[in-house]
C-alpha cells in the first residue's frame, strides 16, 4: 500500500511538472524593461523607450547650466547614434538665463496619438523646475533620418507649487 501511494505521488508530481511546462511554453512572454537615470549637480541623464516592440531606447541629457535637453537613439543595427533631439527647456520654464535652473527629469511610458509630425515614441520625458514650480511633459518622434535634429515637443504641464521670485 505504501509503494502504491508513493507511485501515485510521483505520477501526480510528474503530471504537474508537465502541465506547468506546457502552460509556461504557451503563455505570452513579457520582457523586463527598466528606465535608468542618474544626475549630479550640473546635469542629469535618463533613458526612454522609443519603440516598445523593438526594445529601442533613447538617452537624454539635461544640462542644468544652460537648460538644454538633448537626446539621441542608438541604432541597434548600425551600432551608432542615429537620431538627435533637442530643446531649450529653460525657455519653457522662464528660467533666468544668467542663473542655472533647479531641474528634475524622468521618463515614462506613454501611448500618445500620432499627429502631423509622425509616430510618437513610446515614452515622454518629464521635466520639473523648482523656481517656476512647473512640470512639463515632452513628446518626441519615434523615427527620423540621421543628421537632422528633431524637436522635443511640449505636450502639457502643470503647476506643482507656486513660482518663487
Amino acid at each position: 500500500m505504501t509503494a502504491d501511494r508513493s507511485e501515485r505521488r510521483g505520477l501526480w508530481m510528474t503530471m504537474g511538472l508537465i502541465a506547468g511546462l506546457a502552460i509556461a511554453f504557451v503563455w505570452p512572454h513579457e520582457h523586463a524593461a527598466a528606465v535608468v537615470g542618474d544626475r549630479n549637480d550640473k546635469f542629469a541623464v535618463v533613458t526612454a523607450a522609443v519603440d516598445a516592440t523593438a526594445f529601442v531606447e533613447g538617452v537624454f541629457v539635461l544640462d542644468f547650466l544652460t537648460g538644454q535637453l538633448r537626446g539621441s537613439v542608438l541604432n541597434p543595427t548600425a551600432g551608432a547614434f542615429a537620431v538627435l533631439y533637442a530643446r531649450n527647456v529653460a525657455q519653457d520654464f522662464n528660467v533666468n538665463p544668467n542663473e542655472p535652473g533647479t531641474y528634475a527629469i524622468v521618463s515614462g511610458r506613454t501611448n500618445m496619438n500620432a499627429s502631423g509630425g509622425g509616430q510618437p515614441a513610446a515614452s515622454c520625458i518629464y521635466v520639473a523646475e523648482l523656481t517656476s514650480g512647473k512640470v512639463v511633459a515632452y513628446s518626441f518622434p519615434a523615427g527620423g533620418r540621421g543628421g537632422a535634429t528633431l524637436p522635443l515637443t511640449p505636450v502639457d504641464g502643470f503647476q506643482f507649487r507656486e513660482a518663487s521670485q
